[in-house]
């Protein structure tokens, strides 16, 4: 696959890569690849993504998500289990994370590689997510790195549901004092889908 992408993209992979007779074999190219780690690997590609990032846009969104591969198992036979931190605008995956390794769900995983994906892309400025995602533990984490998040609450969750009926139900008979506008990161954001 990675050799059919380059092969695509060969007329503007070869101002940066030094290959004469084309895109190598696939084969050739796992044999390189296999000889580099996946934080090593990592690491690079966040500096390329930096590089990028740094002409286009001063802040970046970013729709947090869970995915599982039945197609793919892990070797126990396990379907994998991933966390994608996936930017629309540049359409490109940020970071991955396994959320079986983790043993935890996906908040979890999410708040457990927080600090890491914030110093690696400072520019995240507002992360969207489904409902998994609107747990207490995981939304206190984002009001720290001053994030601003977006999160699903469905209409099942009913205690959460009312309670937040309660609190939003006079917001907007009040003018926000000068004070919220200026900590707008620390306000909870919730869609209310139905």
């Amino acid at each position: 696959m990675g050799e059919r992408w380059a092969k695509l993209h060969f007329s503007q992979l070869k101002k940066f890569l030094l290959f004469k007779k084309g895109v190598p074999h696939a084969i050739t190219l796992a044999r390189v690849l296999r000889k580099l780690s996946l934080d090593d690997l990592q690491k690079a590609f966040a500096e390329f993504l930096k590089l990028l990032l740094s002409e286009k846009t001063d802040s970046l969104t970013a729709a947090i998500d869970g995915k599982v591969a039945k197609q793919m198992p892990d070797k126990n036979g396990d379907p994998l289990d991933m966390l994608n931190v996936f930017v629309h605008d540049i359409k490109v995956t940020l970071q991955q994370y396994s959320v079986r390794g983790d043993k935890t769900n996906e908040s979890g995983c999410l708040k457990k590689h927080l600090e890491k994906l914030f110093d690696t892309y400072p520019a995240l400025k507002l992360l969207t997510g489904d409902a998994i995602f609107a747990q207490r533990p995981l939304l206190e984490a984002l009001q720290k790195h001053e994030c601003d998040y977006l999160f699903q609450v469905k209409e099942n969750q009913g205690r959460v549901l009312e309670q937040m009926t309660l609190v939003f139900e006079e917001a907007s008979q009040q003018e926000p004092s000068d004070i919220h506008r200026s900590k707008k990161r620390e306000m909870l954001k919730f869609v209310v889908s139905t």
